[in-house]
């Protein structure tokens, strides 16, 4: 018991992210606007073996964008309710409490973290997460995404989980459509 409590004490200060003998996943996540201050939360050993069951099935690249697009909504359910963000809207909405609203920059890391996650859990086949990229559109800004691309082709996909309440699965697109303005899931 003592070698578990140590173990979990290192994971908390060193911000190390395990499955280990505590079977709990630690997870630095952004809270607000800019992700100017995260918190670290937590996953036991049963909610992880949930995720992984949600990848159960998954049969060929598309398929796995779609449990990836509700993995995203299924983090984001577990993880606002402990680090304050349940309550987040989707896009920017300009009548809300900004206390665990996130932003584009926030929401883009907190899904590339838990994408990394799911392909840390072997949970990806068909897929590898790559690195967040942005889009500079005159009327309405700058706006960033997380990315993963497909395995056999290469072709790079956008996952944006900003345009939803929390809780809700991102939208997955191709990224050359989400850099053209698409917003739809195709």
């Amino acid at each position: 018991m003592r070698h578990i409590q140590i173990l979990l004490l290192a994971t908390l200060l060193l911000g190390c992210t395990t499955t280990g003998a505590t079977g709990l996943l630690t997870l630095n996540t952004c809270i607000n606007f800019g992700c100017s201050d995260k918190k670290k939360v937590y996953m036991p050993q049963n909610e992880i073996e949930s995720l992984k069951s949600l990848f159960a099935g998954t049969v060929n690249a598309e398929t796995e964008r779609e449990k990836i697009a509700q993995a995203i909504g299924w983090f984001e359910y577990r993880v606002g309710n402990q680090n304050g963000t349940w309550r987040d809207k989707g896009r920017n909405p300009g009548r809300v409490d900004p206390e665990g609203q996130l932003d584009c920059i926030a929401e883009s890391l907190n899904t590339t973290t838990y994408l990394k996650q799911i392909e840390r859990l072997g949970l990806l086949k068909w897929h590898s997460v790559d690195d967040r990229v942005v889009r500079h559109r005159m009327i309405f800004g700058t706006h960033w995404t997380a990315v993963i691309k497909e395995k056999e082709n290469s072709d790079l996909y956008a996952v944006d989980s900003w345009y939803e309440d929390n809780g809700t699965s991102a939208r997955v697109i191709p990224l050359e459509t989400w850099f053209n303005g698409a917003e739809r899931i195709l």
